[in-house]
């Protein structure tokens, strides 16, 4: 009989083991403000602002425009609005991550803006 008593104590304490640590995981919510990089000649700023909107500088000078919205781990880029050849119509999700104030996008699924895609995916994005 306490070997039946015992099982779902254990079973309990693993299943709140792993909420707790799926909550630490996932538990990370996107910050917003102002993160940047440079390709070593230019630096590339992007303001993500609390309303969903994302300001993009290039050398302390307004670039283009869009929109963004996180759900979790993963951030959806709108239309974005700039210099012609910079401008992308369509949406596309990034999965993020934060460490030590620097910020990683990986793509999911497709973008069809190479200049996004390019401009997120391999850079250093250093909050501040």
């Amino acid at each position: 009989m306490q070997h039946n008593l015992r099982r779902p104590a254990l079973l309990a304490s693993i299943f709140g083991l792993v909420v707790m640590l799926t909550a630490a995981i996932q538990g990370q919510k996107f910050p917003g403000g102002v993160f940047k990089t440079s390709d070593g000649t230019v630096t590339i700023a992007l303001d993500f602002d609390s309303t969903g909107a994302l300001n993009v500088y290039v050398d302390n000078q307004a670039f283009s425009n869009g929109t963004w919205r996180v759900k979790a781990d993963t951030l959806t880029f709108g239309k974005i609005e700039g210099p012609e050849g910079y401008n992308c119509t369509g949406e596309a999700k990034y999965l993020w991550s934060l460490a030590e104030n620097r910020i990683q996008f990986t793509l999911v699924g497709n973008d069809d803006c190479q200049t996004r895609r390019d401009g997120l995916v391999g850079m250093v994005w250093t909050r501040g």
